[in-house]
This record gives structure tokens, sequence and C-alpha cells, in this order.
């Protein structure tokens, strides 16, 4: 068996990263309360905001609440605590991830193939493997991409079988070979 890794200068997130805006230490305290508290009684529109916000603040000890808001009634509060999470580096969220690859919103299956690629989650991948199949193509170029930031033999063969695979849709095809080409094999 081969063994495959993906290119070092693999692109992380799509976020800037975390930042203070300016802020003191404690103004960052009351805003994180302020915004674990709309996440948990706010409307959806605040707590979908508050989940994103709350992955930009670098603070890994809220955590728990955006593991909580994965189970929220409404996708949008499930998606941006997806991405938190990865912004976060919570490794410890991989699990519940890979149960929202299963989530009836495409927007939080795409979100959690995302995330799983971004904590390089190498236990992710039968799971991603398996994501080859959801009907939302969002869903599977998400997971094309993850399975080529992840790497590994068994990323490299499910990759290698769909940019050979002339049945695939061209712009999936397409974005499999682009992950190709960042492994190494040795």
């Amino acid at each position: 068996m081969m063994y495959c890794e993906p290119a070092a200068s693999r692109e992380e997130s799509e976020s800037p990263g975390p930042g203070t805006g300016g802020r003191t230490q404690g103004e960052d305290t009351m805003n994180i309360d302020e915004m674990l508290h709309l996440l948990k009684k706010g409307n959806y529109r605040e707590r979908t905001q508050a989940a994103a916000d709350l992955g930009k603040t670098g603070v890994p000890g809220v955590a728990p609440d955006l593991l909580d808001a994965l189970k929220d009634e409404d996708v949008g509060v499930r998606d941006n605590a997806a991405f938190a999470l990865a912004e976060l580096r919570i490794t410890a969220a991989v699990p519940d991830l890979v149960r929202l690859l299963e989530d009836p919103g495409k927007l939080v299956r795409k979100t959690a193939a995302k995330a799983l690629g971004i904590l390089r989650a190498r236990e992710a991948v039968p799971a991603l493997i398996r994501s080859l199949k959801d009907p939302s193509y969002m869903v599977r170029k998400n997971v094309v991409r993850s399975l080529g930031q992840i790497g590994g033999s068994d990323a490299y063969e499910a990759l290698h079988a769909i940019a050979g695979d002339e049945g695939q849709e061209e712009l999936l095809t397409q974005k499999a070979r682009e992950a190709l080409k960042g492994f190494r094999i040795s």
C-alpha cells in the first residue's frame, strides 16, 4: 500500500483568522459572553451570527457551546457552528462533523466536509469517501477538496478513481485532478 501526503502549501481555511479588532481582553470576554448568550437564546439570525462570530474569536473554550449548536434546528446555525469549530481547530469535533455529513441540509453537509479537510481528519476519510455519492455537487466538490487536504492512500485511490471516471461530472473530475497534483507519494 502506498502512502500519500498532501502538499504542505494547501490552503488551511478561507477565513482570515482570529483578530481582536483593537478590543482589550476584558472587552473580548464580555463580547464572547454576549455571543454565547445569543447562540443559546437569540432568534435564528442572532444564533447564526453568533456561531460565525465565535469561530473568529480564537477562543477554544467556546467549543462545547458550538458543539451543542451543531444540533440546532436551524440549518444556518449548524452550518456556521461547523465552520467555527474548524476555524478554532477543534479536533474533538471530528465525530460530530462526520455525523453532519448526513445532515438533511446540503449546506451543512458541504461545510462539514470542508471542516474535516481543514482539520486534516484522517479518521473521517471513509465517511468522506461515502459522501462522494452525495446528491449535491456542492457537497461532492468539498469532499474532493478535503480528501486532497487530508491525504493518505485511501483518499488518493478515491480521487484517482474520480479523476479517471469519464462518467463523472467534468468539474468534479477536474477538482479531483487538481487535488491529486498536491499529493506526494512515498
